[in-house]
């Protein structure tokens, strides 16, 4: 029984089929991998000659343990199938874990849990609390492309995929119109004033599309790192809300914590402008 994997070299592919062929390899000691360096962007997957996996198809990597199922499948004569695809934030867990927005068993209430037993905590330990919340004001309109996209790239989304990505989001084009039969409880002089007016088309060159099912994990994955640099504060994140928690004994200590978090989250947010 065999595995073999064509990946793509120049897209950086390599360490990725390393990775998998080590997993194989320790939890199917038996199995005989090969490896090749193959077409621009691919990433297959054949077990005994049959393809479970495109890259190429799918722009995804596979799921590690879904894969090491089918081999267990093959191994018993069981038919193949296609294999699951690998979510691309699960990858090294790139989200960081303070975020509670638009993920997985997380929520407002969990974000709000971890804050609560924060404060618990410092108490049971005799430390004062200082609590910083900040809300950034118009946050999925303010996000650049050409960083996110950068971003990205970094994260591991490369080739067709991110080529799609940025398609996705450069030249968009927006226009705003009004008409009177969409205002009908408006007052009728206040209305004729509004009929029929409608702005110049304009490109948008910044913000995600609010209410895709692509822009919310756009925008964390923006923001992913913008709370790498403080390091004086635990820090809760709700999709755009950041809740920074201080602890100490001291007054002025903790004074000084909550200013310097507030400070270098700043600077981290100038680097997103």
């Amino acid at each position: 029984m065999s595995i073999d994997i064509e990946y793509c070299n120049k897209c950086g592919y390599l360490k990725q089929y390393e990775e998998l062929a080590k997993y194989i390899s320790e939890n199917h000691p038996d199995i005989k991998i090969n490896g090749h360096e193959g077409r621009r962007g691919s990433f297959e997957i054949l077990i005994n000659g049959e393809l479970v996996h495109s890259k190429l198809s799918t722009l995804a990597y596979p799921d590690y343990e879904d894969l090491s199922t089918l081999v267990k499948d093959a191994e018993v004569g069981k038919p193949l199938r296609t294999c699951k695809q690998q979510p691309i934030t699960k990858k090294k867990k790139i989200i960081i874990p303070s975020q509670h927005g638009f993920q997985k068993n997380k929520s407002t209430i969990s974000a709000m849990i971890e804050v609560i037993e924060t404060i618990i905590e410092n108490f049971e330990d005799k430390q004062d609390t200082e609590v910083a919340c900040l809300d950034r004001s118009k946050a999925f309109d303010c996000v650049n492309h050409q960083i996110l996209l950068d971003k990205l790239y970094f994260y591991g989304i490369r080739g067709p995929a991110h080529n799609i990505l940025s398609s996705y989001l450069r030249n968009r084009r927006q226009v705003v119109s009004a008409a009177s039969e969409a205002y009908p409880d408006e007052p009728p002089l206040q209305v004729a004033e509004w009929k029929d007016i409608q702005t110049n088309e304009e490109q948008i060159n910044m913000g995600v599309p609010q209410g895709s099912i692509l822009g919310p994990i756009l925008f964390i994955l923006y923001t992913n790192d913008l709370t790498a640099n403080v390091n004086t504060s635990k820090s809760c994140i709700d999709a755009d809300d950041n809740t920074f928690l201080n602890s100490s004994n001291n007054t002025k200590s903790l004074k000084q914590k909550s200013t310097e978090a507030i400070s270098m989250h700043k600077i981290g947010l100038r680097q997103t402008d």
